[in-house]
């Protein structure tokens, strides 16, 4: 019984001594080991390690990449001496827990070190932008402005043992009272894109139309010369001409060929000469016709006697003068068929 209340008792006296000896160091954090209240050692591999117990103490540190996010966005000034704001983060992390805990001793959190940083950024922010105008901050840029912030901010803290691993600009505004000036300039450059190229759309349209109507105009047929003075009282309805539309308006006037066309005021003597130059014209047409046609049966009813009347012209054969004859009845016939 004594041999077991021995081994418990060593046991106990076992686990404690060895829980007040080792401590494990995890992956996430740094074990700053101290001596009597001195730095005697900085572990950063994870794993179980030892201390003396009473006189060794262990402070943990985070050693991941932490982020600092700004609440509100810092009012920044351009060299074009226009007001921006700009909301940034920035992501750092402890690089030496040594300098670290002598920068900040008792910090075990992150805020003083976060504040620090902070205010160098800002400093570092008001420098970048001051020098660059606002579209070199906003697009052309803008990736050298967050470089060259991080690197002037990495040159202020590498003594307190603090890496900045990146700083971005999220969000880069107008401030309220000139954002309302750059939009309704943007509206007035918009509506004068677009109005000129209305412009340039009603140009267009009015040559497109003007091309067309002179086109019209060309194709229109001369029906009266400009010479015939009309007389009130006396209406003439002109003959319809083949392949017109009969839709004509009703009073239509072109004055570069002086013509008219559509239903005219005329005197009765102007109306008789018109119809007698109708007629007559109808009259010619018909009789060359006719006299194609005769043309065109000689040969081909007599073609000895046609080649005797002109054999002084040519030598042909009766093959030859039948074809001959053959397209003047073709052609005369064609012709009072168009003037019918």
């Amino acid at each position: 019984m004594n041999k077991i209340v021995g081994t418990v008792v060593v046991l106990i006296v076992g686990a404690v001594l060895f829980r007040a000896c080792a401590f494990i160091v995890d992956q996430r954090q740094f074990a700053i080991v101290f001596a009597l209240g001195q730095i005697k050692d900085v572990i950063a591999e994870p794993g179980l390690h030892f201390k003396w117990p009473l006189i060794n103490n262990v402070v943990y540190i985070d050693k991941r990449i932490l982020t600092i996010d700004t609440p509100q966005p810092d009012r920044v000034q351009t060299s074009e001496k226009k007001n921006l704001l700009v909301d940034s983060f920035v992501k750092w992390r402890i690089a030496d827990a040594r300098r670290y805990w002598v920068s900040f001793p008792g910090a075990t959190g992150s805020g003083a070190a976060a504040e620090r940083i902070n205010s160098l950024v800002r400093d570092a922010l008001n420098q970048a932008v001051n020098k660059r105008t606002v579209n070199d901050v906003t697009s052309r840029e803008r990736d050298r402005a967050m470089e060259e912030i991080r690197a002037a901010v990495q040159e202020r803290v590498r003594d307190i043992g603090v890496e900045i691993v990146d700083v971005r600009l999220k969000r880069v505004d107008f401030v309220p009272e000139i954002s309302e000036s750059v939009f309704r300039r943007m509206e007035a450059e918009r509506k004068r894109v677009a109005n000129e190229q209305r412009s340039i759309g009603a140009a267009e349209g009015e040559k497109v139309r003007a091309d067309a109507e002179r086109r019209r105009r060309r194709q229109g047929l001369r029906v009266v010369r400009a010479g015939v003075r009309p007389e009130p009282g006396v209406r003439q309805f002109l003959s319809q001409p083949r392949g017109v539309s009969r839709q004509l308006p009703q009073q239509e006037r072109s004055s570069g060929d002086r013509s008219f066309v559509g239903i005219f005021s005329l005197s009765e003597g102007a109306r008789r000469r018109a119809e007698r130059a109708e007629m007559m014209t109808a009259s010619l047409a018909l009789a060359f016709a006719l006299l194609l046609i005769l043309e065109g049966l000689l040969p081909l009813l007599a073609p000895a006697r046609w080649r005797a009347m002109f054999r002084r012209v040519a030598e042909l054969s009766d093959g030859q003068i039948r074809f001959f004859g053959l397209i003047a009845i073709i052609a005369g016939v064609a012709l009072a068929l168009v003037l019918a």
